[in-house]
């Protein structure tokens, strides 16, 4: 791999259904500041956020801090659409993990 990806998980969180719809306001509360924020106060300010692909996150973070960092991006994705709209009914996120983003799935 190149750049030093050894080593490194992506994980890829999937929202179902409405997060297509949703993925303006994703992209806006995940992008630097909210998903950073969480991150960090989690003692995890070393994950970054590499990409978005339609409604899909790929972060780039050490194999052994998976554990730790796929449920605070799954509560920061799943709260995504706060406070402009409270929803009824939760997101649905899927958290892969993988070396690459093919593998995530």
């Amino acid at each position: 791999m190149s750049r030093g990806l050894t080593g490194k998980y992506a994980i890829v969180g999937i929202g179902e259904t409405a997060v297509g719809k949703l993925s303006g306001r994703t992209t806006l509360s995940l992008h630097q500041e909210a998903v950073a924020r969480a991150l960090a106060d989690a003692g995890l300010g070393h994950v970054r956020m590499l990409l978005q692909v339609h409604d899909e996150l790929v972060f780039e973070l050490p194999e052994g801090d998976v554990a730790a960092a796929a449920p605070v991006i799954e509560r920061v994705m799943a709260e995504a659409a706060l406070p402009s709209v409270a929803l009824d009914v939760p997101l649905g996120i899927e958290i892969g993990s993988g070396h690459s983003w093919g593998a995530a799935h």
